[in-house]
């Protein structure tokens, strides 16, 4: 399989979600299973684009950190990126912001590998991730410490 050179910011997408009643917990703010859920699909979304398959697993939740609580009414939006490759996994970082104010509330990271459709083991998915922006290369050292 021949791999080929993408550069982490052409990775960058995001997503967004209102969070309505059915998303909170018994405080009011942002169930923390329904903001997995919704990290963890941003991550997905962008790993699978990148990726240019749907063949793909989350191996880890690592570090989604809360910086306060997310209110009922909220338009949040979801950062991905990818921000480093292994020969089967690839690492994305996921910043959650509220809307309209762009402020940070929880962000954190993934790994995500690419599996075989009929062995379910992970493969070569092809792609090698070049960081080409200041903030991506410390996000990939950070992602790299907690790996």
């Amino acid at each position: 399989m021949e791999t080929k050179t993408v550069k982490s910011s052409s990775t960058s997408l995001t997503t967004y979600h209102l969070v309505r009643g059915m998303d909170l917990n018994h405080h009011g703010t942002l169930f923390a299973g329904k903001a997995a859920l919704l990290f963890v699909e941003s991550g997905f979304i962008v790993s699978s684009l990148a990726l240019n398959t749907k063949e793909i697993v989350c191996l880890r939740i690592h570090g989604m950190l809360f910086k306060r609580p997310i209110q009922s009414g909220d338009t949040i939006g979801l950062t991905s990126q990818i921000i480093y490759s292994g020969r089967t996994s690839v690492g994305v970082y996921v910043r959650v912001f509220v809307q309209p104010s762009k402020e940070h509330v929880v962000d954190g990271f993934l790994t995500f590998v690419k599996a075989d459709e009929t062995t379910h083991k992970s493969v070569p998915h092809g792609i090698s991730i070049e960081v080409d922006d200041e903030e991506s290369a410390i996000l990939q050292k950070k992602y790299l410490q907690d790996k």
